[in-house]
């Protein structure tokens, strides 16, 4: 087998040499990627141009198998021409990365080869951007030992439009505190941490927004402004721009707002609107010295076309009065003959000849092309695919002779043959047939600590004094130095100042929504008898748990270990795994697999809508089928049904797997025939509804069972999943949010793996609560589909649904759409629902039966009619169906200019409660309790409510760990420690109180001493050499963890000596006293266990030093 660059170099040496654009002339987008590989010398750039979003993201992946350096991919506009918005970061700094490579802007390298290709879609390519000059303008590389001072650096990226952040985590953020900055530009692969030696750049590190940790330091860095916008500095040019604004423009109450913004400087939201007033505007087929290669020209003129005509008709409804010229170019065809490609080398372009792939004519199901025939004509094949075993298999089943079949990795949609060398090039749909494709992008976020929704006037509850109300961190002052304490306020205006090292005696207070609780006062009787009753009945429900946990202890289970074709199985999943994700399927495989104590699994598996627990799912499917058995996959809903039975197909029949499905939307006879294969063990998956509760199914051998929300399920279904329990294993998945309080309570007794995590690039839903407005209607349609998206359109009425189809297909006569409610037949809701998951449908009316199930990356525009007709659950929920990709989704909530106050409140709170809001975590916290009741099987009131949700699950996880003879961490005896020293974490040194709550969560936390050497490395990585008083912090967590260990009960310093009391006296105390007294004078008390050093150095370290040796014998 030839090596790729072999191939390669054959492709470039038989390549028919033209002047003209590069065509497939049997035109896929796969075919023209290898006429695109051809081209893409080093040397020059490449702008590859396609009429639409889907075949320019088909080709990016192309591309990605065909060249060790992944192409760029310019995302386009997801707004409306004229609507005053921005993108969201990840995209905007997609799209200003892409375009400063076009501009001729070197992209910092970081050790590994950057892109010489950027891949465009004509939408993408139809808006002006900033001119070459402005790129080269806007971008400053900076470097090592560079004189920079750090606060003329703030000022650059407080120009450039970089936003200030606690803590760095997306493109166009920056943070700053002491002697570090940290700033996140487009163009680079990571965020970049600046250290300074008085006004000298010290250090360039590049680090991790997850884990906030250095991943490696680099000699310079480049920044780009976030987002395509440059709004001049000086005030006469603003002055003008806004003279030519007010000539151009309507006068309205918007554009007064957007001019203040211009003479003030203000980068508000939708500034990049008036960038042709600011000047410098091009197209981006004129920007730098570019090789421009056109697939499909006629379609993409066609599409430019369009596009400008679109802008036009749009600009006659922008109230701000926009021609379309300001933002489009109309030298439509000028830009596509643009320099008409004069800039190659020898002023030619390679085009490459080719034909479709010979068709196999022996079974459709396995190898759709005939692969004997292009051997037998001497051809040179390359497969790329992405299920590389399962080819291999074939291959060999099929008895192919490999000798010159290469096997690369990749994920190739469909290929062709290329006579002139005979090279044959193919990928999966030509073999397996129709496959989705998932593109990986997006930028993970560090998740946020429970501390970060902690702020001041929240309830919170303490384990030995009650419900007080937390106040914030304040510096006080004590034996004359300053330290931080946790403010508590109890009731008659009682004060608790609580050292931040113990933070783990509070919970957040949590019940249900709308209550309030009452406020303890401090010594008083109440809150003991309260904490006993509480104490009580999670004793029992943790007895409970246990008895359940030794009875399926008694049970052996299946051993499945893992399977020779997996790792191709794991690499056909389209994206990235999340760190809570892969742990996940590590826990449920290696439960599965566990030769040393194999029960029969019975895990719950936690995250919300789109965060990956499908993946999970078939994961272990693929592990359980692989070693001979069946699954089930139970699903409360037939449309949930469904999806999940694509899914399954999708993703396991390339793997010869069998997938079936049970519902109302089968026929007899598929009813039939299905249940028939699983009796005789053929087929290997049943995905279906309650169906398969029914006499009539029978398994040959079953092995998993697979839960979707059982608590949707009824008693009598429950019931029969209980006996399931006793002999198979069972994957439970839900989307109830399971707050972490709760996952630790029920690790001891429950099985439960926890993905809290969203996928990298999620975006936030922005939420519109509005009364109805046809032009609204109209815009957020024609905004979606303009990028290539689906809508959901809700009308809860099935008698006036009809209406609602007639009143849209008015408004769009062209564009599919289709009407879903559950009194339609089964054939035809089925038939509805694959449309629309497949995409053939763009617009989705229905009830609110798609409030379950539906998981449509592409759909990203929720519109719901009388939204006040909705709990705020449900609309929740129906949220919930978009909003799962890093694409940003719309959600409107129209509704009745008369309604209740009830329902008034209700959509002030769906507006309030977006899903990256602090809002957020208030809404989530009602579906938490309650589902916790039904996991847990209590009511949600009582001891619950009078305790608070998160104090009630640290008292039955302190319940269970006493049943099983363990000792809780909340019940350690750690030692108390008092000295004088100043301990306190500047605000300026974190950048903010928010961060120092989060610092001391952290200390607090940090239990040995091995983890508080790691917290000072992290500190000192992430903020700069440690302040004094913040040493002092980690001296005293160092000492609480040697004290701990010695059975130190406390150590206080007061204005004469320090005293260090024991639990018990120490072994050897007489021997190890003498050897100590060096220049001190030491009283050693027996009684009480009391030592008294007198004399101490007053300095901080060698106080420390001192006391260590005591406790660290």
């Amino acid at each position: 087998m030839r090596d790729l660059h072999e191939i390669e170099e054959r492709l470039r040496q038989y390549a028919v040499l033209s002047a003209k654009d590069v065509t497939a002339t049997n035109a896929t987008a796969q075919s023209a990627a290898i006429a695109a590989r051809v081209a893409s010398n080093r040397s020059v750039r490449f702008l590859v141009v396609l009429p639409d979003e889907k075949e320019a993201e088909e080709l990016y992946e192309a591309l990605r198998a065909f060249t060790s350096t992944p192409p760029l991919l310019l995302p386009a506009w997801d707004v409306l021409p004229f609507e005053p918005s921005s993108l969201e970061p990840s995209i905007a700094a997609s799209r200003v990365e892409s375009l400063s490579f076009l501009a001729g802007i070197d992209l910092p390298k970081f050790g590994i080869e950057r892109p010489n290709v950027c891949i465009a879609s004509a939408r993408a390519v139809s808006r002006l951007t900033l001119s070459t000059e402005l790129w080269h303008l806007l971008s400053k590389k900076i470097s090592f030992a560079d004189e920079l001072p750090p606060h003329d650096l703030r000022k650059y990226l407080i120009e450039s439009g970089y936003s200030h952040s606690a803590e760095v985590g997306l493109p166009g953020e920056f943070a700053s505190r002491g002697g570090i900055l940290d700033f996140y530009s487009p163009g680079n692969l990571y965020p970049i941490r600046i250290a300074w030696d008085g006004d000298i750049i010290e250090s360039l590190r590049l680090f991790d927004p997850m884990t906030q940790r250095t991943i490696d330091t680099v000699d310079s860095a480049l920044i780009l402004p976030p987002r395509e916008l440059h709004l001049p500095l000086e005030d006469d040019l603003r002055q003008e721009a806004i003279e030519q604004i007010e000539k151009e423009l309507k006068p309205s109450l918007r554009l007064e707002r957007f001019k203040d913004a211009i003479r003030s400087r203000n980068l508000i939201e939708g500034m990049e609107l008036f960038q042709t007033f600011f000047g410098g505007m091009t197209s981006a087929f004129k920007l730098g010295k570019l090789n421009i290669i056109c697939v499909d020209k006629e379609r993409i003129e066609s599409r430019l076309e369009e596009l400008f005509e679109e802008a036009s008709s749009e600009s006659k409804e922008s109230d701000l009065g926009f021609k379309p010229e300001f933002l489009f170019s109309e030298a439509l065809e000028a830009d596509l003959q643009y320099d008409s490609m004069k800039t190659l080398p020898d002023g030619v372009l390679p085009q490459i000849e080719t034909e479709h792939l010979p068709a196999s004519e022996v079974d459709a199901r396995i190898l759709r092309i005939d692969i004997s025939r292009l051997i037998d004509r001497d051809d040179e094949i390359i497969i790329c695919t992405s299920f590389g075993s399962r080819v291999k298999e074939l291959l060999s089943e099929e008895h192919i002779d490999k000798k010159n079949v290469n096997v690369i990795e990749g994920n190739l949609r469909s290929g062709a043959r290329l006579p002139a060398c005979r090279i044959s090039v193919i990928g999966d749909e030509d073999i397996f047939g129709r496959i989705k494709r998932r593109i990986r992008k997006g930028i993970s976020r560090r998740g946020r600590t429970d501390w970060r929704e902690l702020n001041p006037g929240d309830y919170v509850v303490h384990v030995n004094h009650g419900v007080g109300i937390f106040r914030g961190i304040e510096r006080i002052v004590s034996l004359g130095e300053e330290r931080d304490v946790i403010l508590i306020e109890y009731a008659e205006n009682d004060r608790l100042y609580l050292p931040p090292h113990e933070t783990g005696m509070l919970e957040k207070y949590s019940v249900l929504e709308g209550q309030t609780p009452r406020i303890d006062k401090l010594g008083a009787a109440t809150w003991s008898r309260m904490r006993k009753r509480a104490e009580l009945e999670t004793a029992e429900i943790a007895r409970e748990l246990l008895d359940l946990y030794a009875l399926r202890r008694a049970t052996p289970g299946v051993i499945y270990p893992v399977s020779p074709s997996e790792e191709s199985f794991e690499k056909t999943f389209g994206y990235d795994e999340t760190e809570d994700q892969m742990r996940a399927i590590e826990e449920v495989l290696g439960e599965l697999s566990n030769k040393n104590c194999r029960e029969p699994m019975d895990r719950l598996l936690c995250g919300d809508v789109g965060y990956g627990k499908t993946e999970v799912a078939l994961r272990a499917t693929f592990r359980v089928v692989r070693n001979g058995k069946q699954v089930a996959v139970l699903c409360p809903t037939t449309v949930l049904a469904l999806q999940h039975s694509e899914t399954f197909k999708e993703r396991l029949t390339p793997f010869g797997i069998s997938v079936g499905t049970l519902s109302r939307f089968q026929s007899v006879h598929e009813i039939t025939e299905n249940l028939e294969k699983l009796g005789d063990g053929s087929l290997n998956v049943i995905i279906g509804t309650h169906k398969l509760f029914g006499q009539s199914v029978r398994f040959k051998d079953l092995g998993l069972v697979i839960v979707d929300e059982e608590q949707r399920f009824g008693v009598r279904h429950k019931e029969k999943l209980k006996e399931l329990r006793k002999r198979v294993d069972i994957l439970t998945l839900t989307a109830t949010p399971i707050p972490r309080t709760l996952h630790l309570a029920l690790s001891g007794a429950k099985q439960l793996s926890m993905i809290e995590t969203p996928p990298p690039g999620r975006a936030p839903i922005q939420t519109v609560v509005e009364p109805f407005n046809e032009e609204h209607v109209r815009r957020a349609i024609r905004r979606e589909l303009d990028r290539g998206g689906q809508v959901f359109y809700v009308h809860n009425r099935i008698e006036t649904i009809e209406r609602v189809e007639q009143f849209l297909k008015r408004l769009f006569p062209k564009i599919p759409m289709a009407v879903a409610h559950g009194a339609m037949n089964e054939r035809e809701l089925s038939k509805v629902m694959l449309d629309f998951i497949s995409g053939k449908v763009s617009i989705l009316i229905s009830t609110s039966i798609i409030e379950n199930g539906l998981d449509i990356p592409k759909a990203n525009t929720m519109i719901i009619d009388q939204a006040e007709r909705f709990g705020l659950a449900q609309l929740y929920q129906l949220r919930g169906r978009i909003g799962r990709s890093n694409t940003k989704a719309y959600s409107y909530f129209f509704h009745s200019r008369d309604m209740t106050a009830d329902a008034r409140a209700r959509l002030a709170a769906i507006a309030e409660y977006t899903e990256l809001g602090s809002g957020y975590a208030i809404a989530r916290r009602d579906m938490e309790i309650r589902g916790a009741g039904e996991i847990l099987g209590v009511l949600q009131h009582g001891e619950m409510e009078s305790v608070g949700y998160d104090m009630y699950c640290r008292l039955l996880r302190e319940a269970i760990s006493e049943l099983k003879g363990e000792k809780s961490s909340s019940k350690k005896n750690k030692s108390v420690i008092e000295l004088k020293v100043s301990a306190f974490i500047p605000f300026e040194w974190v950048g903010g109180e928010e961060v120092v709550a989060v610092v001391h969560r952290e200390i607090a936390n940090a239990e040995s001493v091995a983890e508080v050497n790691d917290l000072r490395e992290s500190l000192i990585d992430r903020f700069g050499g440690l302040p004094d008083p913040v040493e002092n912090l980690l001296r005293i967590a160092e000492l609480r963890a040697y004290a701990t260990l010695d059975n130190v009960e406390s150590i206080y310093e007061n204005e004469l000596d320090v005293r260090i009391r024991w639990r018990k006296e120490p072994e050897g105390a007489e021997r190890w006293l003498m050897s100590m007294k060096d220049s001190n004078r030491i009283t050693y008390h027996s009684e009480g266990d009391i030592l008294v050093i007198e004399g101490l150095p007053k300095t901080s370290k060698p106080k420390f030093n001192f006391i260590r040796r005591l406790v660290r014998r």
